[in-house]
């Protein structure tokens, strides 16, 4: 009898944890890299948890620079701790694509990762639960991007401005955008590479809005010294485009592609 209750136990406790586990086995990690813009970090944040499904497990993590008086103050910490699901890193500056890499090693387990910024705002609900749809059907071993609509047009090179990795993909460079960048052309580059190795999937769905001060009119300090980065990272896109990425898979129609890609950098 008493074995019998045991069973009759556990298979009580495993129907309550099938209950309460989320719908979706895959985990989403949201990286979310800031400096300086509090207010409009907060606003955005709150609207990312606002629009979350709850259907798949998440995690936000946060990076910001231990020199930012901004960010790195007994206020905002006290504010962080009413998050659920959420890690915040204060290291060194890097630069702000170098925030967008860092602390990936610190980074919990994850089948997904969104690079969130707070010049993308979370505009359709339940937008975990579409980009786990999507990565699932296009890539179910998450090796792959997917390139969602930003609410711009992406001209003739179709730009990834905010990229959702699957691990696989991640694992295979180390980066979500490559390092030699500082703040300009990167998307390009992700956008271009995925392709080519036949791993991005393009949906035409709005997920969230790119609100860049370039287009909102709200340029601050950080978003003019980060203009002065353009002509830099512009030539070393151009060195890498001309080298091809240093792929050597490339198809004539492939190699093609990228010399189009090149003469409409010329124009």
């Amino acid at each position: 009898m008493g074995r019998c209750r045991l069973v009759v136990g556990i298979l009580f406790l495993l129907s309550l944890s099938s209950l309460t586990e989320p719908l979706n086995a895959a985990e989403l990690l949201i990286k979310f890299p800031t400096r300086e813009r509090t207010k409009k970090f907060f606003k955005c944040l709150d609207q990312y948890y606002k629009l979350l499904s709850k259907k798949h497990s998440y995690h936000f993590l946060i990076s910001c620079d231990a020199n930012d008086v901004k960010m790195n103050n007994a206020k905002v910490k006290e504010r962080f701790k009413k998050y659920d699901n959420l890690t915040v890193i204060y290291g060194e500056r890097v630069g702000k694509i170098g925030a967008c890499n860092r602390d990936m090693d610190l980074a919990p387990d994850f089948d997904i990762v969104l690079l969130a910024s707070d010049d993308m705002w979370p505009y359709t609900q339940d937008y975990d639960d579409i980009i786990i749809q999507h990565m699932e059907k296009e890539f179910p071993d998450f090796d792959g991007v997917l390139n969602f609509a930003d609410g711009h047009p992406k001209g003739s090179h179709v730009l990834n401005t905010y990229p959702i990795l699957g691990k696989k993909y991640f694992n295979r460079f180390g980066f979500i955008y490559h390092p030699a960048y500082l703040s300009y052309f990167c998307d390009l580059e992700l956008a271009l590479v995925s392709r080519l190795y036949g791993k991005e999937a393009i949906v035409d769905i709005e997920l969230l809005t790119h609100n860049n001060p370039a287009f909102t009119n709200e340029k601050d300090a950080l978003y003019n010294f980060n203009q002065k980065l353009y002509h830099k990272d512009e030539q070393i896109f151009m060195e890498h485009l001309t080298n091809k990425f240093e792929l050597d898979f490339l198809t004539l129609e492939q190699v093609d592609y990228l010399e189009f890609c090149k003469s409409k950098m010329d124009e």
